[in-house]
């Protein structure tokens, strides 16, 4: 779940700057989410069932996006290294 979150906020990262932050319809986050669920091999069902999991679990929830902030920043530290 580590790799797919983290590829979750790269995207909601990239589709902010791409549309100058403005509002995003459904449509293009569920096609966007599509694209990463597949990548992942993970069916929608499974994502969301997951996610409500960890709705009440905040706990888990946190530690859970602590792992994807290291992730995140090991990769960000890769790149500014070259």
């Amino acid at each position: 779940m580590i790799v797919i979150m983290a590829d979750a906020m790269r995207l909601e990262a990239s589709q902010q700057v791409a549309y100058n932050y403005l509002p995003l319809s459904d449509s293009t986050w569920e096609e966007n989410y599509a694209y990463l669920l597949k990548k992942h091999k993970v069916s929608k069902f499974e994502f969301d069932e997951t996610m409500e999991y960890y709705k009440t679990h905040a706990k888990e929830f946190s530690s859970l996006m602590e792992e994807v902030v290291v992730v995140l920043d090991e990769e960000d530290n890769k790149e500014f290294r070259r």
